[in-house]
């Protein structure tokens, strides 16, 4: 079974698109400005951080 996939648009002011192609870079280690980012993959794992979260906190809260 294919699992369906969702597009995800943000939008950026300049300054917010620098900053966050540097944090990628740093938190990645792709120091080599020559090379683009690769901002899924470090979403993607954002977003998993705090999924995983949110389900511990979740189990938490019900005592299981």
């Amino acid at each position: 079974m294919e699992t369906e996939r969702q597009t995800l648009t943000v939008q950026l002011l300049p300054e917010q698109a620098k900053l966050l192609e540097e944090v990628v870079r740093l938190r990645t280690g792709q120091m080599d400005l020559l090379k683009p980012v690769e901002f899924g993959p470090y979403i993607d794992a954002l977003l998993n951080k705090d999924v995983a979260a949110c389900l511990a906190e979740i189990k938490a809260r019900r005592g299981s």
